[in-house]
This record gives C-alpha cells, sequence and structure tokens, in this order.
C-alpha cells in the first residue's frame, strides 16, 4: 500500500540549514523508493484553520520503506539538521 508523508513548516530558526538540507537530503529519500509529489507547494485554505506557508508532499511504495528511510542511519544527519533549523508539523498515512 502506498505512503505519503506529509509536512507543513511552523517556524524557521535557520533558513542556510533548511537550504542545505533540501539540497543534500532527498538522494536518501530516493534511495528508499520515495519521490517528491509536491515540494513547497502553495497551500490555500478552502475550510478551517489551519494555515501553512507550503506544504511537501512525498510518496514511498509502503509505509515500511518510509519508515525504514525515516530511522536510517542515511538520513539521520538529514533528520538532525531539519529538526534544528525548523519546527514542522509532520504526518504519514497509507493510501
Amino acid at each position: 500500500m502506498t505512503a505519503y508523508y506529509i509536512a507543513t513548516p511552523e517556524e524557521l530558526f535557520d533558513a542556510e540549514g533548511m537550504k542545505e538540507y533540501a539540497a543534500k537530503s532527498p538522494p536518501v529519500m530516493e534511495s528508499f523508493g520515495g519521490r517528491y509529489l509536491v515540494r513547497e507547494g502553495h497551500a490555500e485554505v478552502l475550510s478551517g484553520d489551519w494555515r501553512p506557508p507550503f506544504v511537501v508532499l512525498m510518496e514511498f511504495p509502503t509505509m515500511e520503506r518510509l519508515m525504514d528511510w525515516y530511522d536510517s542511519p542515511e538520513y539521520k544527519p538529514w533528520r538532525e539538521l531539519r529538526e534544528r533549523s525548523a519546527r514542522a508539523s509532520i504526518v504519514v498515512t497509507e493510501a
């Protein structure tokens, strides 16, 4: 079953750190079968109070592969950089 990683930024602490993360982390995601469907896509709110400035949407072949990537030693330094550089809401789901 296909799995999706959805992230919306809440607070930016280090713009340069996020630029490095955005430039250098994708090959790790791709090595786990992930791909971007939306990368910093404009979000238009149709209903409710959620007001993300943009949305990141990634697709993985399975939830297992998504979690393998997220918890992998290869992604760990990039995940730590992202966590130091920005606060975001992140959810995962299957379709």
